[in-house]
């Protein structure tokens, strides 16, 4: 019964949510063979014989990953250095990406510009994320916005915002497309 649980599991997260979404979920899938393992091992006494293979799977799936939150940022990442030097050039206090390069760079960037996560065709990407992080970003008062161009569709963007940016400039893999201010309201569009 608990294969076919899981397996039921599996299925819907595979068709009815993102691949970013069902690391969460794991638990769903997982969770009928450890509950399994624990009531074989309570009701028969036998407690070594039945938890130490589900013990030890789970520990060799999540001990490195529990280790990496140890290691400390021993160099500031040169693609972060780069960004951040932009930002405070041209006064950048707010921004548009994808999932991942938003959490990266507005949690270990130094500048601290609050990035906007949005979907690759731009509208508000709300997973893990406040309502309010989004009303922040009509209220910076910073000189110019960005767009980080990766993991994002441009001719969508361009379409959607339907302004030009001012500069566009490298740092490592991100595109970063800076829009002056009195832009701000065409750049809004993307999280509408």
């Amino acid at each position: 019964m608990a294969a076919c649980i899981n397996v039921a599991a599996a299925v819907v997260a595979a068709l009815y949510t993102e691949v970013a979404t069902q690391r969460y979920i794991f638990a769903l899938y997982s969770g009928p063979f450890v509950a399994l393992a624990a009531f074989l091992a309570l009701s028969r006494g036998k407690i070594l014989h039945y938890m130490l293979l589900p013990l030890a799977v789970f520990s060799f799936l999540f001990i490195p990953s529990f280790d990496s939150f140890k290691k400390p940022l021993h160099s500031y990442p040169k693609d972060l250095a780069c960004l951040d030097e932009i930002f405070q050039k041209h006064s950048v206090e707010t921004g548009y990406s994808g999932y991942w390069p938003a959490k990266y760079i507005s949690f270990l960037g130094k500048e601290k510009v609050q990035l906007n996560q949005i979907f690759p065709w731009g509208g508000p990407y709300r997973w893990l994320t406040s309502e309010r992080w989004y009303e922040n970003a009509r209220t910076k008062k910073g000189r110019h916005d960005v767009i980080l161009m990766d993991q994002l569709q441009k001719e969508l963007i361009i379409e959607k915002i339907k302004v030009d940016p001012d500069a566009v400039v490298r740092c490592g893999p991100y595109e970063a497309w800076l829009y002056a201010i009195q832009k701000r309201p065409a750049l809004l569009k993307l999280i509408e």
